[in-house]
C-alpha cells in the first residue's frame, strides 16, 4: 500500500477501463489533485488496486474509485482498500456512492444506506421547461456560492469549490429577494457527455430552473446524477428526455451525515461524495 502520485494517474485509468469504468481523464486529475489517492501493487510492479480519499475539513469525506484488477479479486484487496481509508480519515463522516456489486462490502465494514441516486442521460429536451430563470455566475458571486455549498453539505468544500470555475463549462445561480444567492449549478465535460452538477436548490422547483439553463444548449447528450430521496426530480427529467441507466446507494461511516439532502439535488461528480 502507498499513496499514489500525479505520475500514476495513467495507470489508474488503466485500471478502471479493465473494470469498464471508463477513463474520465478530467476525474482522475481532479482526485489526484483534491483528494489523497491509494494503490496497492504486485511483485511486478503492476497496480491491482486503488481507492481515493476526499476531505473536506474534519467532519466529512467521501472515499471512491474502489477498484481491483480482475487476476486480484475476491482476495480480501477491496477490503483493505476502503479500511485504509476509513483509518487515514480519522473519524470523519465518510460517504461513499455503492454499486450494486459493492454494496455487500460496504455492508460488511459498517457503512449505512442514507439515500439512493440515479444516473439519467439523454438528450435534454426542454419543451415545456421554464427558460431563463437563473443568471450566469459572477466572480461576486463564488464567495455566495461558497457558503451556499457550506450550508448544503454541512462541510467546508473550499478546495473543490476554487477548482470549479476552471472545471466547469458554465455556472448559473438562482437568485431570490434583494438578489440574494437561493441556489447554483454547473455543467462540466466528460468527453462529449454534458454532466449536470453540482446541484444545490432550495426546492425542486429551483433545480429544475437551474438544470433547464444549464442543459439547453448541451447540443449533444446530457447527464446528471440525482439524488432522487423525497423529490420529482427524476421524474420531471424522465419527461424531458434524460432517461435511468443505472441507480447507486450513498452510504456513510462513522458520524452523522451533516448533508441537507433537502437542497442537494445533484454531486458534481459520485467519486466526490
Amino acid at each position: 500500500m502507498r499513496r499514489l502520485t500525479a505520475a500514476d494517474r495513467t495507470r489508474c485509468s488503466a485500471l478502471a477501463v479493465s473494470r469498464d469504468w471508463g477513463t474520465e481523464e478530467k476525474k482522475w486529475e481532479l482526485l489526484f489533485e483534491l483528494g489523497e489517492v491509494y494503490g496497492v501493487e504486485d511483485p511486478g510492479g503492476d497496480l491491482i488496486a486503488t481507492s481515493v480519499l476526499t476531505r473536506y475539513g474534519a467532519d466529512l469525506a467521501a472515499v471512491s474509485m474502489v477498484l481491483v484488477a480482475k487476476s486480484h479479486e475476491r482476495r480480501g484487496f477491496g477490503t483493505k482498500m476502503v479500511r485504509h481509508a476509513l483509518e487515514q480519515a480519522d473519524g470523519s463522516c465518510v460517504t461513499l456512492h455503492a454499486t450494486q456489486p459493492g454494496r455487500p462490502l460496504y455492508d460488511k465494514l459498517g457503512f449505512k444506506r442514507f439515500a439512493t441516486v440515479e444516473a439519467h442521460l439523454g438528450t435534454f429536451d426542454p419543451t415545456g421547461a421554464n427558460v431563463g430563470r437563473s443568471d450566469e455566475a459572477n466572480a461576486a458571486d463564488y464567495a455566495e456560492i461558497a457558503r451556499l455549498d457550506r450550508d448544503a453539505y454541512g462541510a467546508d468544500r473550499a478546495a473543490l469549490l476554487a477548482r470549479l470555475p476552471q472545471l466547469a463549462e458554465r455556472i448559473r445561480v438562482l437568485r431570490g429577494e434583494g438578489g440574494k444567492l437561493t441556489g447554483y449549478g454547473a455543467t462540466w465535460r466528460n468527453g462529449e457527455t454534458t454532466v449536470v452538477g453540482p446541484v444545490v436548490a432550495p426546492d425542486v422547483a429551483g433545480a429544475r430552473d437551474l438544470v433547464t439553463d444549464l442543459a439547453v444548449d448541451a447540443g449533444g447528450p446530457v447527464r446528471m446524477d440525482i439524488d432522487h430521496e423525497g423529490d420529482d426530480l427524476s421524474a420531471w427529467a424522465c419527461g424531458h428526455g434524460l432517461q435511468p441507466t443505472y441507480s447507486c446507494t450513498h452510504m456513510a461511516h462513522g458520524r452523522q451525515v451533516p448533508m441537507d439532502q433537502s437542497r442537494l439535488h445533484a454531486p458534481l461528480m459520485c467519486a466526490l461524495g
